[in-house]
């Protein structure tokens, strides 16, 4: 009768001591941890997972994994082992997969540590492999295996990145093309992309201002093209790069929300450069030359009138 005060007392004890040992962590738990009031099956050593961190896991990261042990009798115990079998995409950082958990007291508990580095590979998931309860330091006989889950997600934030992929040649009074390139040089992948140009005093957007993308993988990119009017006194004196403030929105594949704005920088040419660098009359659109031959083509129209008048 005394024995069992004595047990039951010692469930009372170890239920609150379970609870504080992960309380505030969020972590995948097994079946395991749900069968408070359940003795082990065999012998009085129950073994489950407690909690990881960090929750979720991160490729190329290390995720620390806490193995509890309980002695759900009141003598204690030696000679315990556990052995952690990880599988893709774990595998420990250091040391002996086996690990002698020590002397457990009665209706007391031992926490095990073990570090695993993430596969930098991995891809987003929840993967799960085996701890075992063994008899010897070599495990040679597995007594009981856990299995345990470890949520895995693709970590860290996006990484784009928006250029100048192409441009007209462009000049104070000009209307022309550019394209804008964006790029995923991040692991995670992308959705629900939207590009927009942003307005400025020195150019007037002609095309749609916003672009909607759509997808974007990791190591990826895609373009988007604009028509922009420069302002007349751009460049007026001096050949000068203006900034094309593009607004960034998209989702990543956590399903967290974005938004950025990237400066891109457009090269718009002076006079004076552009008829040392024989740009003036490049694809006929110069329209300072345009406007010198008509002037010249109405002189000499208005000259030949005139003498044939006086010829008269």
């Amino acid at each position: 009768m005394k024995k069992s005060i004595l047990f039951l007392i010692g469930l009372l004890m170890l239920a609150p001591l379970a609870l504080a040992e992960t309380e505030g962590i969020a972590a995948a738990r097994v079946s395991a941890t749900t069968e408070s009031v359940s003795a082990p099956e065999q012998g009085n050593i129950r073994i489950l997972q407690t909690k990881y961190e960090p929750y979720p896991a991160e490729p190329g990261q290390i995720v620390t994994l806490w193995i509890a042990v309980q002695n759900w009798g009141e003598d204690a115990l030696d000679n315990v082992y556990l052995q952690v079998v990880p599988e893709y995409p774990f595998q420990l950082t250091q040391g002996n997969a086996v690990q002698e958990v020590g002397k457990v007291s009665g209706f007391g508990e031992r926490l095990i540590e073990y570090d695993l580095i993430v596969n930098e590979d991995a891809i987003e998931g929840v993967y799960s492999f085996d701890v075992q309860q063994c008899s010897d330091a070599i495990c040679s006989k597995v007594i009981r295996d856990l299995a345990v889950s470890i949520s895995v997600k693709t970590g860290g934030s996006p990484r784009i990145r928006v250029g100048l992929e192409d441009a007209s040649t462009f000049f104070g009074g000009k209307n022309g093309d550019l394209t804008i390139n964006v790029v995923n040089r991040g692991k995670l992948d992308i959705k629900f992309l939207t590009l927009t140009l942003l307005p400025s005093d020195d150019y007037e957007i002609i095309s749609p201002t916003e672009v909607y993308i759509g997808e974007l993988e990791s190591d990826d990119f895609d373009t988007v093209d604009y028509n922009i009017f420069i302002e007349e006194s751009v460049a007026s004196d001096d050949t000068v790069y203006v900034d094309l403030p593009v607004k960034i929105e998209y989702t990543d594949s956590n399903n967290r929300d974005y938004t950025g704005q990237s400066q891109v920088k457009l090269k718009v040419y002076s006079q004076d450069d552009l008829k040392r660098l024989g740009l003036m009359t490049a694809g006929g659109s110069n329209n300072m030359y345009m406007i010198v031959g008509l002037i010249a083509v109405g002189g000499i129209v208005w000259y030949w009138r005139k003498k044939r008048k006086a010829n008269k």
